[in-house]
């Protein structure tokens, strides 16, 4: 089990070219080429994944399914991830799954300690950039999508959300709160699943903007 310090910001999409200038100007570099993920989100009946993540609830649990492409494709393959934050940090177990496995998850939902059964959310799709600087990994999300799970219906409507994501990632022994200290405007924090459980149940109105 490896921790790790994640913290996630939203920004108005009008400060992506000051993103990518400061990265620039902090010698960052790219990572990986650019790609498309998908993520479908599974929680209880009463949303306990979402109340705890609003609340700042430690330790939580975010359970999901992972595709590195624009669909759930298993040319792409799958993975089912568990995301867990505790007092000590953050970490991911991750396994990669077949469909038979994929498909009874669909139906019956999962059995999750201290949460009991999750169902299937919402998916969300975005198109990810990848950069380091130093110790730091930086991923820059646009293009974000939510869509409501519903089984074997792949074409509901999408709601697109304007915003982007910087996300940063680091070892538990590095500060690097001199470098967002730099950062040329404010950040905020986000989550991808609650933001889009109130985009799709029409409660945007809700969201905090910049």
């Amino acid at each position: 089990m490896s921790f790790r310090i994640e913290d996630k910001f939203f920004l108005h999409s009008q400060n992506l070219d000051k993103l990518k200038l400061w990265i620039k100007l902090q010698k960052g570099k790219v990572m990986y080429p650019k790609r498309y993920i998908t993520s479908l989100y599974f929680d209880t009946e009463n949303n306990k994944s979402l109340i705890d993540s609003e609340e700042g609830i430690v330790p939580r649990k975010k359970i999901r399914f992972r595709s590195y492409d624009n669909l759930l494709n298993f040319k792409k393959e799958i993975f089912f991830e568990k995301k867990i934050t505790s007092v000590e940090g953050k970490y991911k177990i991750s396994e990669k799954i077949n469909e038979y496995k994929l498909n009874n998850y669909l139906k019956k939902g999962i059995i999750v300690l201290d949460h009991g059964i999750v169902f299937p959310k919402i998916y969300v799709t975005y198109l990810r950039y990848y950069y380091v600087i130093k110790d730091l990994k930086i991923n820059i999300d646009m293009n974000i999508k939510y869509r409501r799970f519903k089984f074997n219906d792949i074409d509901s409507l999408s709601i697109n959300d304007n915003d982007i994501v910087l996300e940063i990632k680091a070892p538990m022994d590095i500060n690097f709160k001199n470098i967002i200290d730099t950062l040329p405007f404010n950040l905020r924090r986000f989550s991808k699943y609650s933001r889009g459980i109130l985009y799709i149940n029409n409660q945007n109105r809700y969201l905090i903007k910049n």
